[in-house]
């Protein structure tokens, strides 16, 4: 979906609200600023590294510098796992058809009182794109199994159709993943 300023500044309250300099970042999918006048160009990794940021993507196209890893497949690489401080997900999880062990590669890779900040299609919304939509029981459900605390969850009006769930939260403990049978799927649209 790209990076347009009011999901850069989602994302810089977060951190700023959290008290947290800089850090490793992953983000998920080799994104893409828009609409914005950047000093570093249109390429996000290039925007979080002139910011300060130790950043790394990960995108299975491997383009832009990430990481070619596709989050269809558990990541088992040891300097990724539990390494990061912060996790943004604007608008990849919803292009992952094993969400299991996408969500699962979310939660491993980011340690103890790290964040995640996600973007993502609100179910409904974003006709024809992706395969997944979001519910905002979802990531209720997803913190109470997890034991993640929601810091923010809002849902942001964009055009019409293409309505979005703002949600932050912070890792509270470095406990395993949610078992399989517990996980709470997001809504499957076509």
């Amino acid at each position: 979906m790209g990076i347009n300023r009011e999901t850069l500044n989602f994302l810089e309250e977060t951190i700023r609200e959290n008290k947290i300099g800089l850090l490793r970042m992953v983000e998920l999918g080799n994104q893409f600023m828009k609409g914005m006048n950047i000093e570093t160009g249109r390429i996000a990794k290039d925007y979080f590294i002139f910011k300060g940021f130790d950043h790394t993507s990960i995108d299975k196209n491997g383009k832009d510098g990430a990481l070619p890893i596709s989050l269809n497949k558990e990541i088992f690489n040891t300097t990724l796992i539990k390494s990061f401080d912060i996790l943004t997900n604007f608008g990849t999880t919803e292009h992952v058809t094993n969400q299991y062990i996408c969500w699962k590669n979310i939660h491993n890779l980011v340690k103890q009182n790290g964040l995640f900040v996600h973007l993502v299609p609100l179910t409904k919304n974003w006709k024809g794109h992706g395969y997944y939509k979001y519910t905002t029981d979802f990531f209720y459900k997803l913190s109470k199994e997890c034991n993640y605390e929601i810091l923010k969850h809002f849902i942001r009006k964009d055009l019409p159709g293409k309505d979005m769930i703002c949600c932050s939260m912070i890792k509270l403990q470095d406990n395993v993943f949610v078992p399989e049978e517990n996980f709470f799927k997001p809504i499957e649209e076509g």
